[in-house]
């Protein structure tokens, strides 16, 4: 339940209406819309405050996250087969952005951030199981875009420059390393970590972690991998 306190604060913040006005104008709201389209979410008002009743399948976020719990269970058993299609269909699911019908001052800005980050993990986890599968060819320019679109997302630069490495792309590997420590030292004032700390591999280091496997479910390793040259 929504107390009527927390509505008034998303809607009028610090400057809300007395209460003479602000009591009537809710009530309507919830006799004229009880139902939201397709008639499985029902709105109700309570003593306190608002409802809305919705099947455990009505809403994408319901959805979003028992596939997203799903995936990475999938993926930390070594399932790298079955861990993709439920992360991509995870994604699938975003279609846009979320709340973008309302104004940031009233619900995005409190929401937006943390369901961007439940996204862009699922996205992490995704790209990891499709780079164990062996498809460099669909995902490399697919974490082109992210780096540059979310250029402090570390694990994104650091699964573009191992993945480079092992299709044999050295050199831009090692130039993804250089433009990821100057971004971090030169923009936040910050050291990479992890792996992007470490750098690509060297030779003699070059053959797959035990995190991504030469085998498991599905999962055919960097040696036969389909990568793009160009």
């Amino acid at each position: 339940m929504v107390t009527v306190k927390t509505l008034v604060n998303r809607l009028w913040g610090q400057n809300p209406p007395g209460r003479a006005r602000y009591a009537p104008e809710l009530r309507p709201a919830s006799a004229s819309r009880p139902r939201l389209p397709g008639g499985r979410c029902t709105g109700a008002h309570r003593p306190h405050g608002y409802v809305i009743e919705t099947a455990p399948d009505a809403l994408d976020l319901y959805r979003f996250t028992p596939l997203v719990r799903q995936g990475r269970t999938a993926l930390a058993e070594g399932a790298p087969a079955r861990a993709a299609p439920l992360l991509g269909e995870a994604r699938g699911l975003w279609r846009g952005d979320p709340l973008s019908d309302l104004p940031a001052h009233l619900v995005r800005a409190g929401w937006w951030p943390a369901l961007d980050e439940q996204r862009l993990d699922a996205m992490k986890l995704r790209i990891d199981a499709d780079l164990v599968l062996g498809r460099a060819a669909d995902v490399l320019p697919e974490l082109r875009g992210l780096i540059g679109e979310y250029p402090p997302r570390e694990h994104f630069w650091t699964q573009r420059m191992l993945e480079l490495f092992h299709c044999g792309r050295r050199g831009e590997a090692l130039e993804s390393y250089r433009e990821v420590t100057a971004l971090l030292a030169g923009e936040l004032g910050v050291r990479a970590r992890g792996r992007a700390q470490a750098g690509p591999p060297t030779a003699a280091g070059s053959r797959p972690g035990p995190d991504r496997g030469t085998g498991g479910e599905g999962g055919h390793g960097h040696g036969t991998a389909i990568c793009p040259w160009r």
